[in-house]
């Protein structure tokens, strides 16, 4: 394979450039400079274009030009594909609540006291009475009412809402939430109670879309009917089929998550190369001349029903690369051109990016393109290494190679996100691909014959037995030893040489090269000398954490690789770890004890006393309630502290009824008292010219925070 064969791989490359350097540094004026460079590069690529005589400095020149043309229009794509930097976005009016016209663009999710749902403003109210046409989106959630219950895609609103920006990580180390709105062009939120929204008019909204809605919801609720009393084999049913993920329970997510088989559960190319099979099947058996190329109309059938399909299930990232692979291939087979897979892939990644360049930086997009890599690159050699004469083995050790050549280009990206690696992930492929396969194909003739009494039945009856057996297979798999390796952290660095060393080890081995398997195993000892050079510094590390959890108070001491958490009564283990293990991985805390508010705590270098007023290493704090202020008045001096925690809403006047009690070098709040108060504790801090640190807006570690402070 050379060059010429990838084209677009080497139209690819410059225009990912571009779109990370945006990302980087995102700047008005260079956008503009770049908006030249494209305009004058583009008018010199169509003289070079049209131009019979080139000569080889005009040709090497062309080909720079075309690399500079692409990385601009990286960069402006991004750029102006970020709606905060128009004129018209709606941020400049924002005031401490505002009225607004908007539109829901998205389908609304029913929550337990909320419906969540993503509008584009229309016009927004400024503070002087005045609207204004803007654009932008933000994330709304509904106070639950008769109102808000019945709120679909289309539909027109008048809110009256403060409107937010959305905040990072709450916590150290954990999910960020604008990052991951940033990917749907929303940086914006609000809350809207039920007495604050009209709505203005139904269904003003683009109708082949809102049709594709109510086609999908009205699909689903055949799984929903048929499979009612089975949850899980109804939520597995309808994200198999139709990409509707609402309906997953913490329990079946996890199990998919710790066998490696979640990318069942998102439509990508497995589901549509196989509906597309099944429709290429269909029109082989009806046409007169039994020959295997397909004719243009058939061609554009099975081009329009692919895209059909892609739109239905959501059109997320990885189904539209399958889609576009798919309408390549067959495109090529039109005109009798023999195609690289290599080229499809870097054409279908050109074409996405250029429609959204944020795609780059979605996990699903990253994901579906380096496992299809994967399988074509790694898997003929792979496949090579064992052969077995039985069909059934041959059939077995296909698969497998299959998910081991998607689980090598995958996994660094893998250990990056998600911090954890499936150990069966081979077996639960053996597993789920062929019941995936029956249960996609049992569920899509479900669909269509449904309304036929008995035979609608046998087919939901077939169809559920493939789900069930798949779901208990899935949590058989889980429950092996060592299902799943947790405690990986890799950074971006770490990650980038993991794939450096990928890429030598493939190399060493297809050019029997040793000076490159040299090369590598030079690499994997920088790599793990990095992650024991970490692990020795997180030995002595010590710090600690005041978590942000609304009306609780969670508290991590960390010494070395060992943690000693301190909640309230009111939090469960489930939702401890929720809040604190990407902290506890990233901050590699092996060993860990956890205790409640109020226990008397004597271990290693952490004491507190029932009144609990403790120490860690050389640093003290207390943690008062109403009883322990009562003992503390007792004495006969201010006690000398580190850090005062006011938590759970202490009866306190004023803050200088504290400085009787305590000699503080900082006043910290928690989530757990109530925001009116924290309000009030801050007002006067600033008053008094307190040092405080507010941990219910962020959890922080306050040992680092203290330091930094004092530097």
């Amino acid at each position: 394979m050379s060059w010429h064969q990838i084209p677009f791989v080497r139209l690819l490359i410059p225009l990912i450039a571009g779109i990370l350097s945006c990302s980087l540094y995102s700047d008005y004026r260079l956008s503009l400079v770049l908006l030249t460079i494209f305009g004058f590069s583009a008018l010199f690529l169509l003289y070079w274009a049209v131009s019979k005589k080139l000569s080889y400095v005009f040709v090497i020149s062309g080909a720079f030009v075309l690399g500079l043309n692409l990385y601009s229009l990286g960069y402006l794509l991004t750029f102006f594909g970020d709606s905060r930097n128009s004129e018209k976005h709606f941020q400049q009016y924002i005031s401490q609540e505002n009225n607004l016209i908007a539109k829901i663009v998205g389908e609304p999710q029913l929550k337990s006291k909320t419906v969540s749902a993503v509008v584009s403003v229309a016009s927004i109210e400024d503070s002087s009475g005045k609207f204004h046409e803007c654009i932008g989106k933000v994330s709304i959630s509904f106070e639950l009412d008769s109102l808000s219950a019945k709120l679909k895609y289309g539909d027109m609103l008048l809110l009256s809402a403060e409107i937010k920006n959305i905040s990072g990580p709450e916590n150290p180390n954990a999910f960020n939430p604008s990052a991951y709105y940033a990917l749907s062009n929303i940086y914006h939120q609000a809350y809207v109670k039920s007495n604050r929204s009209k709505l203005i008019a139904h269904n003003k909204s683009n109708y082949a879309y809102s049709l594709l809605i109510s086609w999908r919801a009205y699909l689903s609720d055949i799984f929903s009917n048929n499979f009612k009393n089975y949850p899980n084999e109804k939520a597995v049913a309808s994200a198999l089929v139709l990409g509707v993920r609402s309906d997953f329970s913490t329990e079946l997510k996890n199990a998919y998550a710790d066998t490696g088989a979640t990318h069942v559960l998102s439509v990508s190319g497995l589901h549509v190369g196989l509906v597309a099979g099944l429709l290429g099947w269909i029109l082989r058996r009806i046409k007169k001349k039994k020959t295997d190329k397909f004719s243009p109309k058939e061609i554009a059938i099975l081009i329009l029903f692919i895209w059909f399909y892609v739109l239905l299930t959501g059109a997320s990232a990885s189904v539209l690369r399958s889609g576009l692979m798919f309408s390549f291939v067959l495109l090529a087979g039109l005109v009798r051109r023999k195609i690289s897979i290599y080229n499809s892939l870097a054409s279908s990644a050109f074409f996405l990016l250029c429609l959204d360049p944020k795609y780059l930086f979605d996990i699903g997009f990253q994901l579906s393109y380096l496992a299809l890599f994967g399988i074509v690159f790694f898997h003929p050699y792979l496949y090579k290494l064992f052969y077995f004469k039985n069909k059934a083995a041959n059939w077995a050790w296909n698969l497998t190679a299959v998910a081991i050549a998607a689980q090598i280009a995958t996994l660094p990206v893998g250990l990056y996100y998600f911090h954890q690696f499936p150990s069966y992930f081979w077996l639960s492929g053996l597993a789920v691909i062929p019941l995936s396969t029956f249960a996609l194909y049992s569920g899509i003739v479900l669909l269509i014959v449904d309304w036929i009494p008995y035979l609608g039945d046998l087919v939901a009856l077939l169809c559920y037995f493939s789900l069930a057996l798949m779901n208990a297979c899935i949590f058989a798999i889980q429950r092996l030893p060592l299902s799943v390796i947790e405690g990986f952290w890799l950074g971006i660095g770490e990650m980038m040489l993991f794939y450096v060393i990928i890429f030598t080890v493939s190399a060493a081995y297809i050019n029997k090269s040793l000076k490159i398997g040299y090369l590598s195993f030079l690499l994997v000892f920088v790599l793990f000398c990095g992650q024991f050079w970490n692990l020795l510094q997180s030995s002595a590390q010590e710090k600690l954490f005041v978590y942000k959890i609304n009306k609780s108070t969670l508290i991590e001491f960390a010494d070395g690789h060992s943690s000693y958490l301190i909640s309230d009564s009111t939090l469960a283990k489930n939702k401890i770890d929720f809040f604190t293990e990407n902290n506890r991985t990233a901050n590699k805390l092996m060993f860990g004890k956890s205790y409640k508010l109020g226990d008397s705590i004597n271990v290693a270098n952490l004491f507190i006393e029932k009144n609990r007023i403790g120490k860690f290493k050389e640093f003290s704090f207390a943690i008062p309630n109403n009883t322990s202020l009562e003992l503390t008045r007792n004495r006969e001096a201010p006690l000398k502290i580190d850090f005062l925690i006011l938590s759970a809403n202490p009866t306190i006047k004023n803050l200088e009824q504290l400085e009787s009690l305590f000699d503080y070098r900082y006043l910290v709040f928690d989530a757990s008292s109530s925001r009116y108060k924290i309000q009030q504790w801050i007002r006067q801090c600033k008053e008094l010219s307190i040092p405080y640190i507010n941990c219910s807006e962020k959890g922080i570690d306050l040992l680092s925070f203290s330091q930094k402070s004092a530097n």
